[in-house]
């Protein structure tokens, strides 16, 4: 599996997932963005804190994995990262993982979007999406505000 434009749109969990997927894609808010040349690419995403977020991605299988707080999955980061692949108009640098293995950040998502235990997940928030049950976090409960 390749990434492309409609692929990426069917993984997000919802469309304000991708309207803030579009704000990400604007220059400057990743100091880092790189793939090892077999189908692996990472980044930092600069968030509100002073630390960016560290995200990966397989392009093989979809396979994600961001250090964000984020409910979603996947989250904007990872979705954005793809995107940016898929679209073509920026560049990665090949190089290494950042932790000079190649274990430490694929070994999270080799395995894909809906194998690393977050299918369920990404179906009951889709449904609770239709079901205009928005406002509630992943076990059902209200959320703040």
């Amino acid at each position: 599996m390749s990434l492309n434009l409609q692929k990426i749109e069917a993984l997000a969990p919802d469309q304000g997932s991708l309207d803030a997927v579009r704000k990400l894609l604007k220059p400057g808010g990743r100091p880092t963005l790189a793939e090892d040349g077999a189908g692996l690419l990472w980044g930092e995403c600069q968030g509100s804190g002073a630390t960016p977020y560290r995200v990966c991605v397989t392009e093989i299988d979809a396979g994600y994995k961001c250090s964000c707080p984020s409910r979603k999955f996947p989250c904007k980061h990872a979705l954005a990262l793809m995107w940016m692949r898929a679209d073509g108009k920026v560049a990665f640098v090949t190089a290494a993982p950042p932790d000079g293995s190649r274990t430490g950040w694929r070994g999270a998502v080799d395995r894909g979007p809906w194998t690393v235990g977050r299918e369920r997940e990404r179906e009951r928030y889709r449904a609770e999406s239709v079901d205009g049950r928005r406002g509630r976090d992943r076990r059902g409960h209200r959320s703040a505000g």
